[in-house]
């Protein structure tokens, strides 16, 4: 009786032992992943804090955002533009072309690492600080791009935009330093969000829109005009050439007016008295005149 449930109890030693064997080498690959995630997560964190990643992810994002628009790069934009003045070389990371030949300028190298960490902390407190020293590295961000002064290389660009890529940043930025946005503006530079330069790009892709159309109608006009002063030079000439007709149909008249009277008389004459022999044909004068234009 006490044998089949000592075997009972041996096959459910031996299934215990082989969950935990099982378990065990889960929770060791687990271990591995989660330092593998770990270890992506700090170098994506430290590759974030490097100025060259976070303005080729902007370039990416606003690339995306100007496609989706139906911007043509190397037509309606350009990234990485550079200007040479001979006093030095600047490069813009995104020009954009208006029509009339303006454009306007787009940075997208804001620094976003004390924005990470804020965003990461678990205190409210190195929060808030964490906010405000990326506020603080905002303003320092305007203020070099103030003094690059596009404007002077883009004669048509009157300002430069600053690209923060996420909707966070910017609100962070912009609640730790209320003031930030008024002191850019003063400064030529125009902090923009996704959801701003979105809504600037779309707008900006319904004027060219706007002025191809204009183009085209001009385009349009020129033609009509063109065909227009074509089609009054031909019908001079076909007038001209009506009036010539009927001047030559009168002097053929005429002609045939001085044979009938004057000429074949005389020649019936000499062939009555021998001096011909072949009948002489008639030469009707014409009275069909050529059509003038209705109009």
């Amino acid at each position: 009786m006490v044998k089949p449930l000592a075997e009972g109890l041996d096959k459910l030693d031996k299934h215990n032992k082989d969950l935990e064997e099982k378990r065990v080498s889960a929770f060791d690959h687990l271990e591995k992943e989660m330092k593998r995630l770990s270890d992506g997560t700090g170098q994506l964190a430290n590759a974030l804090k490097k100025p060259a990643t976070i303005g080729g992810w902007g370039e990416d994002m606003l690339t995306r955002i100007l496609e989706n628009a139906g911007f043509i790069e190397g037509v309606h934009y350009d990234v990485q533009h550079s200007t040479d003045d001979g006093e030095g070389r600047l490069r813009a990371d995104v020009v954009v072309h208006l029509p009339q030949g303006r454009d306007f300028v787009i940075d997208c190298k804001a620094p976003l690492d004390a924005f990470s960490e804020g965003m990461n902390a678990t205190d409210e407190d190195v929060r808030r600080e964490r906010f405000a020293q990326h506020a603080k590295l905002v303003r320092d961000h305007v203020k070099q791009l103030s003094s690059k002064a596009y404007w002077e290389r883009y004669p048509s660009a009157d300002c430069v935009i600053m690209f923060l890529p996420t909707d966070g940043s910017f609100l962070a930025a912009v609640e730790a330093d209320p003031s930030l946005i008024g002191d850019a503006h003063k400064s030529k530079v125009y902090i923009a969000n996704p959801s701003t330069v979105m809504s600037m790009v779309h707008v900006t892709g319904y004027v060219l829109r706007q002025e191809r159309l204009h183009e085209t109608a001009q385009e349009v006009q020129a033609a009509a005009t063109e065909l227009y002063r074509r089609l009054s030079k031909f019908t001079k000439d076909m007038s001209d050439l009506g009036r010539h007709l009927n001047m030559a149909v009168g002097n053929f008249n005429t002609a045939v007016g001085a044979l009938d009277s004057r000429v074949l008389p005389q020649a019936r004459k000499m062939n009555e008295l021998g001096g011909g022999s072949d009948p002489i044909a008639e030469v009707s004068p014409i009275d069909s005149t050529p059509r003038p234009l209705a109009s």
